[in-house]
């Protein structure tokens, strides 16, 4: 019991973490700010993640200026950290601040080769400003990481529709159904599929 670890051990760093993170996921998001804030003040290691947790439970309430906070935090203490890259580039990119947020995922990228999910943020960054040719590149390297990760081919699609490339997004659209059970993301899909045939 969490609770009774922090009766037996109040000065445990550790302790306030893992509550911190069960309240997390139960959507508690004050109780896990106390939490990660306790963590931090009694210098749980490595402290880098008590930030890292807090930022992200502030993204959770769309706090992005504190989230940010937090995260600059992290990356302070930890240069190498690419989750909080990670982070800070999704937090950024919900502030419609897209050159930041693409200078993060492009440290994620170099962190974490193999990590999609740095490629898809820097995409969809690229795209939101409009760069749609820079973003297929990275939307193809995150479907080569994921062959079935529905949103690689939806957001190339989005891409190539705005490329002048109708069959290439086309060919992606069909993909992206083909692979995801996601209601939401179907009727996107399905929306576009419709466009395109009445394009033509």
């Amino acid at each position: 019991d969490l609770n009774q670890a922090i009766e037996l051990a109040p000065d445990s760093g550790i302790a306030y973490m893992n509550r911190g993170d069960a309240y997390d996921d139960i959507g508690k998001y004050k109780q896990a700010i106390a939490d990660y804030s306790q963590a931090i003040e009694l210098n749980y290691d490595p402290p880098s993640w008590g930030y890292n947790n807090r930022g992200r439970v502030y993204y959770e309430l769309k706090d992005y200026e504190q989230a940010i906070a937090d995260f600059n935090q992290a990356i302070e203490l930890n240069p190498d950290f690419g989750l909080a890259y990670l982070n800070r580039g999704n937090a950024y990119d919900h502030l419609q601040e897209f050159e930041p947020a693409i200078d993060d995922f492009t440290m994620v990228i170099k962190l974490a080769p193999k990590r999609a999910d740095g490629y898809l943020g820097r995409g969809v960054a690229y795209a939101k400003m409009g760069a749609f040719e820079q973003a297929v590149p990275d939307f193809t390297a995150v479907i080569e990481l994921r062959p079935n990760y529905n949103k690689g081919y939806y957001n190339r699609a989005i891409a190539y529709a705005n490329t002048g490339k109708p069959e290439a997004a086309k060919e992606d659209l069909l993909k992206a159904k083909e692979v995801t059970d996601d209601p939401d993301l179907l009727a996107l899909i399905n929306e576009g599929l419709t466009q395109l045939n009445d394009a033509n």
